[in-house]
């Protein structure tokens, strides 16, 4: 209470009070979550910590915020300034509710706008619930409320439990942000899709970094070679991955590489390569007709996917390697004082792009086991 910092006249308590508030705060914490006043380098206060409780909650509701994919670039300046947008007046709180793959969307059309681009994407319609006036008007409540708020002021918690409450009270539109299944109560049950969202295919690319296959291709390609010369007759790990498209088989053979030289290929390297395998399994359609063995699979045949789940398996098994990608050397760049955060352009965070990559992983394997292996081909013989 005796600090030159204290402010006696907002008191806390009988013995504490509140510091006296600075002019100017340097920016704290992330981009995703920051309230707007953080973002305008105001102190921070209880006003802020209820400001990212109320953008923690439309994320989970929606499932993304506009600004998703320009927080995951470090692009603080264009998160400050869709926020201002967004409580501006008029406000645009409906934003807030419009869902991953619509803001996803219209981030990838915006950047390809601004580079000049003429064949634009298409933006999917919002979600539902973005027009839901009684849960825009809650929301546009509670922001108000705490926009209204100065340093020291002491936010009504009531009404910020009841604007959340009054989301448990009203029903949503069916066509809102779809529900994982956690459990898989029909194993035999068509799993081709293998997930119960719908995720847009996550954006990932790591700066700084010259893909291995140009560097030391010929040494990658001849042990590659001489790992499918080894393999056994008949249908083979080089026989299955024929069928896939040339580009997958690089980076298979790429990964793999790292998986076996693990104490040699810097983490962040392995990390890149891996993303290149891992989302296309994720997030991709198989196509079981042309990638499985034989030539009478379809890709609602319900049936096991050998091809499908030896690739799978070999992801984990190179993630394991590198501990999934865990070490903080995958992320930040050490050799620099003070070390620098690697530069990686990702619509998601890199952190939560590779963790859905690892969880899709293992939900697809144990997918894939549960089901019957798939009959062999018809045999048809001519008549002599």
């Amino acid at each position: 209470k005796d600090s030159p910092h204290a402010d006696i006249t907002k008191p806390f308590s009988a013995t504490h009070c509140f510091r006296q508030e600075r002019e100017t705060a340097d920016f704290r914490g992330t981009s995703m979550y920051a309230s707007l006043r953080v973002h305008q380098s105001k102190d921070y206060s209880r006003r802020d910590d209820m400001w990212s409780v109320l953008y923690v909650f439309c994320d989970l509701i929606s499932g993304g915020l506009p600004w998703m994919s320009y927080a995951a670039n470090r692009d603080r300046e264009m998160c400050q300034k869709i926020k201002e947008q967004i409580h501006g007046t008029p406000d645009q709180t409906e934003r807030m509710l419009m869902g991953e793959t619509y803001h996803i969307a219209k981030y990838k059309r915006d950047m390809m706008e601004k580079e000049g681009k003429s064949e634009l994407p298409h933006v999917p319609l919002p979600l539902a619930i973005s027009k839901d006036v009684k849960k825009i008007d809650l929301l546009r409540k509670a922001f108000s409320h705490l926009a209204s708020l100065q340093f020291a002021d002491k936010p009504n918690y009531e009404l910020l439990r009841d604007s959340l409450h009054g989301f448990l009270e009203l029903p949503l539109p069916s066509d809102d942000v779809p529900l994982m299944e956690w459990h898989d109560d029909n194993p035999a049950a068509d799993k081709s899709k293998r997930h119960s969202w719908d995720w847009e295919v996550p954006l990932w690319k790591m700066g700084g970094i010259d893909d291995p296959i140009d560097e030391d291709g010929d040494s990658l390609w001849k042990e590659a070679e001489l790992q499918m010369d080894a393999s056994s007759e008949g249908y083979n790990d080089a026989s299955d991955m024929a069928k896939l498209p040339v580009e997958f088989q690089f980076r298979v053979a790429q990964m793999e590489y790292h998986s076996r030289h693990s104490n040699e290929t810097p983490p962040h390297i392995a990390l890149q390569d891996w993303m290149k395998c891992a989302l296309p399994l994720v997030y991709g359609d198989w196509n079981s007709s042309k990638f499985e063995r034989g030539n009478h699979r379809t890709n609602d045949d319900g049936f096991r996917r050998e091809v499908f789940l030896k690739i799978v398996e070999k992801c984990l098994k190179c993630a394991s390697r590198f501990s999934f990608f865990r070490c903080r050397s995958c992320y930040y760049d050490a050799s620099t004082a003070p070390e620098k955060r690697r530069k990686i352009s990702c619509s998601l965070g890199s952190k939560v792009a590779v963790s859905r990559a690892l969880t899709g992983l293992r939900e697809a394997k144990a997918n894939e086991v549960k089901k019957r292996f798939a009959p062999p081909p018809t045999l048809s013989f001519s008549q002599p």
